[in-house]
């Protein structure tokens, strides 16, 4: 997970909350604007729109997808055959999605806190223990 002091930063955006939540690099987060401006798009429209290579707009394509905050609709061409055009999804689900994952960070950081004050007592425990000895 990235730095999370970016967060509480002054002049902290979307851009590091996203970031961190997600675990998303300054490519991932280049191609999730540009959808974010511009969706539906083909892996094509986004690799020319980034000038990155195919292979790598479908990596970070997959990436996004898998985070949620992107969905692939799949469109039938008349002649036969399909391709794939990529959105950004609704700004009340994106909310939500954005809700949720930070959500389960502060329940994984107040599970690590139990923990911590848990093994604190143990530690202290163990140490009056062989202090009576």
């Amino acid at each position: 997970m990235a730095d999370l002091s970016r967060l509480k930063r002054k002049g902290a955006c979307c851009h590091d909350l996203l970031s961190n939540l997600f675990e998303l690099s300054d490519s991932d987060l280049e191609l999730f604007f540009i959808l974010l401006g511009r969706s539906p798009m083909t892996v094509d429209d986004i690799s020319e729109a980034c000038g990155r290579h195919r292979s790598t707009v479908f990596r970070i394509l997959q990436k996004l997808e898998s985070s949620g905050l992107i969905y692939r609709h799949t469109a039938n061409i008349r002649e036969g055959g399909y391709y794939h055009e990529y959105s950004i999804q609704e700004e009340t689900e994106l909310e939500k999605i954005v809700q949720e994952r930070a959500e389960e960070l502060i329940d994984s950081i107040r599970k690590r806190i139990q923990e911590f004050a848990s093994d604190i007592k143990k530690s202290n425990a163990v140490a009056n223990a062989e202090d009576q000895r």
